[in-house]
């Protein structure tokens, strides 16, 4: 094999070390998870997680280095067990809130309680969002019209703007503040 030019010697290290960083981000589970082998807590976790059956592929892909393999029968025991914190109510509202996507995870028990809350959740995060991104333009359009150099025509234009991102910001707050009530009486 050729020797390398010199000055792609540190390019070289650098890629390395960012691989091997990297790799190592990647495993779902640490040598020690994987050689104390209580897989049921493993699938606790991953439950209460909200973590699909196909965790189970990733955490024995991570412990084949370590020669060990999942227990895939007490591990979803434990998801089981775990999904029956993650399939409610308040975890579908923190979720939707939070943007987290939902896996369809939950069987038909807990199903409807966390979509009720994961819409209620989704709505909070939406008016957020709008809310903050009208604060923001509101503040732009302020500014503007705070310059000297705004041409008449283009001020009469702002303000109009302006007005219609007020009274959107109302609407967008009267929404939030269903949201919260909704959110409140789960």
């Amino acid at each position: 094999m050729p020797a390398l030019p010199r000055l792609a010697r540190p390019a070289l290290g650098v890629l390395l070390l960012v691989a091997a960083l990297a790799s190592a981000g990647c495993a779902s589970l640490s040598k020690g998870e994987c050689l104390a082998q209580d897989w049921y807590s493993v699938g606790v976790r991953d439950g209460a997680n909200g973590a699909g059956e196909e965790r189970v592929l990733e955490h024995a892909e991570a412990c084949v280095e370590h020669g060990t393999r999942p227990d895939r029968a007490a591990w979803e025991a434990g998801r089981l067990s775990g999904l029956e914190r993650y399939c409610t109510v308040h975890r579908g509202l923190r979720a939707g809130e939070h943007g987290e996507h939902y896996r369809g995870v939950c069987g038909p028990a807990g199903e409807s309680a966390f979509l009720h809350g994961y819409a209620i959740g989704r709505e909070l995060a939406d008016a957020r969002s709008r809310l903050d991104w009208l604060d923001r333009e509101i503040a732009a359009i302020e500014h503007a019209l705070d310059d000297d150099k705004t041409e008449k025509d283009e001020r009469k234009r702002l303000r109009a703007r302006l007005v219609q991102h007020e009274i959107e910001r109302f609407r967008r707050q009267e929404d939030l503040r269903l949201a919260e009530t909704r959110a409140a009486s789960l």
